[in-house]
């Protein structure tokens, strides 16, 4: 409460006092490791005072803590104080890079002075940096060169390097903007196991406190320093590509071997064409081969569709659940209706249910109910043998039917009344007996959309 008192009274009196004290800033800009033990800078800042002896209050109102935070001036004496910054957790999190932040000096006798500093928030993998590492058959070292991109000096930081030909660590001092070498012992017996390949490098950091990961690459080189790549992507249209450079000093073969079986080879394309293509039994070798100069590189893609054939196997799917589902219903009930014109000129619709057993199905009781506003015909091409008027409803009673037998049961409706516009029915209702188990069946929705008729005066 007393600070935000304190900053009130500062503000208010800002139009009425004049700065006192002359400030030179150093030009270098401190660098702060994320996630260290020590989250703070130092500055070494030239104050005069050339106004009379005070104590001064330094501060900033932008998430940067200054630390001492009053100091003694004496008049028209150059002063060096060492000022420490400290930013706030959440300015730490959310900002990376160069930042920039306002502080004042103030006193209620010699009034406010303002200033600005620099600092750069970094994580150790922003600071440092590796590069690829060339490895060729026989050799026992490899050099990794480690680069510092920043200006701070790393006094006895731990690295440990970690790839399929060397797992090792090192302890080393690296001063700022320096690149420096760092030789390890390369794993022969591994080296003898791997075939020619660019492979990953992971470098773990470890400074102050503050962890981190570099990740870059080891290229094991063919005999005459060829670098081999290789890379895929996509599932449904996949790409695969084969790199190979000519790392060495002497001109070379390159040579690209790419199998395919009969039916991957009719839904792949490949660029550039292959120079060759032999026939092995149920596979196709194709072969690319093209001499390279040194730094100059062979490169072939080829793009496998499987497009169609994903979707005959969705189409295939798609059939054998629905089939699977009829027969586990054990009855299919599919309702259509038509239109049927008459004499009188009333609205009549034919409705038709057709019954399908999937299996051998007892006390089959089929149910249809006549919408409201309609009537029912007394025409039919199977006569119901319960109607029940109270419920509008028609009644069919079979006692057995048997797997793939189809039975079709009609019916008329009409109404004096004109339809316009969609009309809808209701569903059928089956109840069966199969394999001593009771179990319903409904059919699918219908609608009939009734034309609007215009009369003649």
């Amino acid at each position: 409460m007393k600070k935000v008192l304190f900053l009130c009274m500062l503000l208010c009196m800002v139009p009425f006092i004049s700065a006192a004290v002359t400030i030179e800033a150093p030009e270098d800009v401190p660098v702060l490791i994320v996630g260290s033990d020590n989250e703070s800078v130092t500055y070494a800042l030239k104050l005069t005072n050339t106004g009379e002896s005070d104590e001064f209050q330094i501060y900033s109102l932008v998430g940067v803590e200054l630390s001492p935070n009053t100091i003694n001036l004496e008049a028209d004496t150059p002063t060096t104080v060492t000022i420490t910054a400290k930013p706030v957790r959440r300015l730490l999190d959310n900002t990376k890079g160069l930042v920039k932040f306002q502080y004042e000096i103030f006193s209620t006798r010699e009034g406010l002075s303002q200033g600005e500093l620099f600092m750069d928030l970094v994580t150790l993998k922003d600071a440092l940096f590796i590069r690829p590492v060339s490895v060729e058959v026989g050799d026992n070292e490899a050099t990794i060169m480690v680069q510092n991109l920043k200006g701070i000096r790393f006094n006895n930081i731990d690295l440990a390097f970690k790839s399929k030909l060397f797992d090792t660590a090192s302890k080393v001092t690296i001063g700022p903007f320096e690149t420096i070498p760092v030789t390890i012992q390369i794993d022969a017996d591994a080296m003898k196991k791997l075939v020619a390949d660019t492979y990953p490098l992971e470098m773990r950091v470890s400074y102050q406190g503050a962890d981190d990961t570099i990740h870059s690459n080891v290229k094991y080189l063919e005999q005459g320093g060829i670098a081999v790549a290789e890379s895929s992507e996509g599932f449904v249209i996949h790409t695969k590509t084969t790199e190979k450079v000519n790392e060495g000093n002497v001109p070379v073969t390159a040579t690209i071997s790419e199998k395919r079986d009969i039916f991957t080879r009719l839904l792949t394309n490949h660029d550039p064409a292959p120079e060759t293509s032999s026939k092995r039994g149920f596979y196709v070798i194709y072969t690319w081969q093209e001499q390279l100069e040194p730094s100059e590189k062979l490169v072939v893609q080829s793009k496998t569709n499987y497009t169609l054939p994903l979707i005959l196997l969705i189409i295939i799917a798609v059939i054998v659940i629905v089939v699977k589902f009829l027969m586990r219903s054990g009855l299919s009930l599919v309702k259509r209706v038509s239109f049927v014109r008459t004499k009188g000129g009333e609205f009549a619709l034919k409705v038709t249910l057709h019954a399908k057993a999937h299996g051998n199905l007892q006390n089959v009781v089929l149910t249809d109910r006549v919408p409201h506003a309609m009537k029912l015909y007394e025409s039919y091409g199977l006569k119901p043998h319960a109607i029940d008027e109270a419920t509008r409803t028609i009644t069919w009673n079979l006692p057995h039917l048997n797997a793939g037998e189809e039975r079709v049961f009609s019916y008329i409706i009409y109404s004096k009344i004109r339809v316009v516009g969609s009309f809808e029915l209701p569903v059928a209702h089956a109840r069966y007996t199969q394999k001593g188990k009771q179990t319903s069946v409904f059919s699918n929705k219908t609608s009939f959309a009734a034309e609007i008729s215009h009369t003649r005066d």
